[in-house]
């Protein structure tokens, strides 16, 4: 499928995403209700998984969520467990523009391009994509500001 973006014809953007949600041990109170890491990243996720079930993104089309099995690594810098949760998705995107704000997710680990094999970008395509790709970067640093205020 083939789209018109101004003067330009662009093909729509078929890929692979995959997220790892970290999960720490989160202490209960007193000697009840603590959460181990496991329950915490796979809850991260789950929340994740429904909010993109639930709301629509404008130019993305999500044709697929797997979630992979949850697995633990030791951080030595925290000197303690972290469990991850995985998801791929499968994404339609109409540029790639789209798929920024995917990538630019602390979850973020790697992205498989399965069409178009190359994308061209003209003058006024690569200004879009790096205006897009500011937008997000301002979006997220003054969603990280405005929770280390509170």
């Amino acid at each position: 499928m083939k789209l018109k973006i101004g003067n330009d014809t662009m093909e729509r953007i078929r890929c692979r995403v995959r997220f790892d949600f970290p999960g720490f041990r989160k202490p209960g109170r007193f000697i009840f209700g603590g959460r181990d890491t496991f329950e915490v990243a796979e809850e991260k996720r789950q929340n994740q998984v429904e909010n993109w079930q639930n709301v629509p993104l404008q130019g993305v089309e999500i044709e697929h969520i797997e979630q992979k099995e949850t697995y633990s690594v030791f951080d030595e810098e925290l000197g303690e467990e972290v469990a991850y949760a995985p998801v791929e998705l499968i994404v339609n995107a109409d540029s790639p523009e789209e798929i920024v704000p995917f990538i630019m997710r602390e979850e973020y680990r790697k992205i498989e391009l399965y069409h178009p094999e190359s994308i061209d970008f003209n003058k006024p395509g690569i200004e879009r994509f790096f205006s897009r790709i500011n937008e997000e970067l301002n979006y997220r640093l003054s969603f990280v500001k405005k929770n280390t205020d509170s």
